[in-house]
Formats: structure tokens, sequence, C-alpha cells
């Protein structure tokens, strides 16, 4: 049944267009990109709301209708269309290689290492990824998912926004598309505890950033320069960082075993859990590294002005090692709560 005088609930709503065509988009009586509110009586289970095209539609127009949550904080949904562009439908069922699921695209071949995806809410089954995938971005819109269960996904750009979530059960993903001429990668989501990463890997000449947290269950091996700009890393496997590795003011790494190649500037906190972690560049360190139970190793010159605490020594081993040049200008290093630390120092 439907009341007129329940209360109505007003959801804040962006429409953009793109219509080269010459062409008119027209929604909740507006034509052309518009915002407003939805408003949609409590009780009501669906409400049926104008959307409509006039003119002629070129190849790359259409639109994106993003709906909110009535504070304006947190995206509902997204829905979208683009003549000529691949769309998710999951019509016959969640397996990304198959046509049927897409429209679009004649043949999957028309995915390729440019395309730029986005999976929407609201179809009837999710994307799932078990083959190697290339692309410019993924995008998953609120409430949408999508879930690794093998192969490979490389991609420059993953974005999660909203209540989105991407779950890697096992395959590996790979920040920084080699036949992409971008050199910057980026995993970002609104809610990141959603996600979940098997193994991650970070194409050499690309610079990848998470500006989140990220959990890796797997290893996480970057091969070019790698920034966490906030939340935190958690890497169950091992951590290799081949190139450079910056942690940013509020972000923090925690890992059991890592190896550092390149340089490391740590404005937040690395925390070393129980293995080895070893550092092969030059640090300079401004925020926390420690040890907790494992062994930190620097094999180079190291600036320190924020606090290294050790870890425990174990059968005397040397829970931190300096093997070249020790400056510790207005820092902190600070031995462990055990019985007894271990701390050598082999350069200056």
């Amino acid at each position: 049944t439907y009341a007129s005088s329940l209360e109505q609930v007003k959801y804040p709503y962006t429409f953009t267009t793109t219509n080269t065509g010459g062409g008119t988009f027209s929604f909740n009586g507006q034509n052309g990109d518009s915002k407003g509110h939805l408003s949609i009586d409590t009780l009501t289970v669906t409400k049926s709301i104008p959307l409509s095209y006039s003119g002629t539609l070129a190849a790359g127009d259409g639109f994106t209708l993003t709906v909110r949550t009535p504070d304006d904080s947190m995206v509902l949904a997204v829905i979208s269309y683009y003549k000529g562009k691949p769309t998710w439908t999951g019509a016959k069922d969640s397996k990304w290689e198959k046509e049927v699921n897409w429209t679009g695209i004649t043949n999957i071949s028309d995915i390729t290492s440019t395309s730029e995806i986005t999976i929407n809410s609201g179809v009837s089954n999710y994307p799932e990824i078990s083959t190697n995938v290339s692309l410019k971005s993924l995008t998953i819109t609120s409430n949408a998912r999508v879930t690794m269960t093998g192969g490979s996904l490389t991609v420059d750009k993953l974005i999660c926004t909203g209540n989105s979530n991407f779950t890697a059960k096992d395959g590996k993903v790979v920040f920084g598309n080699s036949e992409n001429s971008e050199t910057d990668a980026e995993f970002s989501a609104d809610y990141p505890d959603n996600s979940s990463f098997c193994n991650v890997e970070v194409t050499a000449g690309k610079n990848f950033t998470s500006s989140n947290s990220m959990t890796v269950k797997g290893n996480f091996t970057s091969n070019g320069n790698t920034t966490l700009s906030s939340g935190t890393l958690t890497v169950s496997g091992t951590l290799t960082v081949s190139g450079t590795a910056t942690v940013s003011s509020g972000a923090e790494i925690n890992v059991n075993n890592a190896d550092f190649s390149g340089t490391v500037t740590n404005n937040g906190e690395i925390i070393c859990g129980g293995g080895d972690v070893t550092f092969r560049g030059t640090v300079t360190n401004d925020g926390k590294i420690s040890g907790t139970t494992g062994i930190l190793t620097f094999s180079n010159d190291v600036t320190n002005r924020g606090t290294i605490t050790a870890g425990n020594s174990v059968n005397d081993t040397a829970a931190v090692t300096f093997s070249k040049k020790y400056a510790g200008t207005g820092g902190t290093l600070v031995g462990s709560d055990a019985d007894s630390t271990y701390i050598d120092f082999y350069g200056d």
C-alpha cells in the first residue's frame, strides 16, 4: 500500500552526463547534470523515477547517478551507462570471462589494459576473477563486490567506494600496468576492512600508493616505489620492497618478515611482529620502528630522529644490528622490556 501521509526520507543524489551527440538526458524532471534529493516514503518498497534521453546517443555518451545516505556521509548506490563501454550485468553467472555477463562488448578480448571498468550494485551476480585480467582501472561502487579465486588482476587503480568490497581468496593483484604509460598506481577504499588480498605485486617503474589500510594474507612484493599515506599495511607473509618505501605520519606497516632494498622514509610506524626485517638501503626515521619479538637489521646508513625500539634478544643474538653509520640526531634508541637486549654497532 502507498500512503502519502507517511514520513518521507530524502536521499541526496548527483546526476552527471556526457552527451557529445547533442541530445539531452533528463532525470527526476531535470535536464542535464543535476543535483537534488529523492524523497521516498518510509514504507515504500519501490519507487519509479523517470530517466530519459532525447536526440542522438553517440559512442561514449552516458550518465552516472550517485545516491547517498540521508546524512550525505556515504554512497548508497551508483548506476551508470555509457554507450559502447563494457558494463557488467551478471546476466548468466559470476564468471568474469563470459561475454554473456557483459553489455557493450562482442568478445571478452574487447576488455583490455586500457579499459576502465566500473562494477555497480543491483546486478543478479557479482563478478569472480579466476583468470588473468588486465585493466587500466577497476572501480567497485557501494554495495557491489568483486571476488578473486585465482589468476591475476593487473590494474593501475583499484577503487572501492562506499560499502563495497574486493576479496582475493587466491591469485595475485599487480598494481601498475606495464602496458600503460601511467606511472602511478593506487588502492583506495572508503571501508578498507571490507577488502583483503592474497598476494600483491607492484610493477617495476611504477609508484604505488595506498591511501588506507590493506590486509595481505600472502606476500607483498614491490618492484617499484611504495607509499602508505594512511592506515595500516598488514602482511602475513613476506614484504619485499625493491624501490623506495615511504610511510606517512599516522600510517603503519605491520609485518613478520620484510626486506627493504631501497631507501626508506618513515614518518609513521613499522612494526616487526616476530620475524626478520632487513633495511638494505638508507633509512630516515622520524616515526617509530619497533622490533617487538623480531630482529631488525640495518645494512646501510641510518638517520634516526624518531624512536627505534629493539626486540628481545634470543640466544645472545642481537635484536638490532647497525652495519654502517648510525646518526641518532634527537632520536631515541630503546631496549626491550626483556632481561637482556643486544644491539650491535659495526659502523660509525
